[in-house]
């Protein structure tokens, strides 16, 4: 069990990690205009529909474990998020406030508690 839902929560960092590069490269890179966001959207059709699979094996793995869609959704939200963090701090050179960070992780990783019982 305890390597099913290693690999389920790896399916779900997976996917969250790719997603959240693709949103910060996006905003670094593509021009606020429909045109260029749709031409950026053809680009990484297929990285998305590889992310988009790996979510939902990863949800998919993770319900039948957990039993619980609100908790591994909030599991697969902190895993985005920290991704995101990651991202934006890289590729678009945020420096975000540690205290704000630290509570607002904190506050997702409360409501997983709270959820997995």
């Amino acid at each position: 069990m305890k390597g099913k839902s290693m690999l389920s929560l790896g399916y779900l960092a997976f996917g969250s990690a790719i997603i959240a590069l693709l949103m910060a490269w996006q905003v670094k890179t593509v021009a606020p205009n429909s045109l260029d966001i749709l031409k950026f959207n053809a680009y990484i059709i297929i990285p998305i529909w590889i992310a988009n699979s790996a979510l939902g094996i990863g949800f998919i793995k993770a319900q039948d474990i957990f039993k619980s869609f609100p908790l591994t959704a909030a599991v697969q939200t902190f895993f985005y998020y920290i991704f995101l963090t990651i991202a934006s701090y890289y590729l678009l050179g945020e420096r975000p406030d540690v205290a704000r960070l630290s509570l607002g992780f904190l506050l997702i990783l409360s409501g997983i508690y709270v959820l997995k019982g």
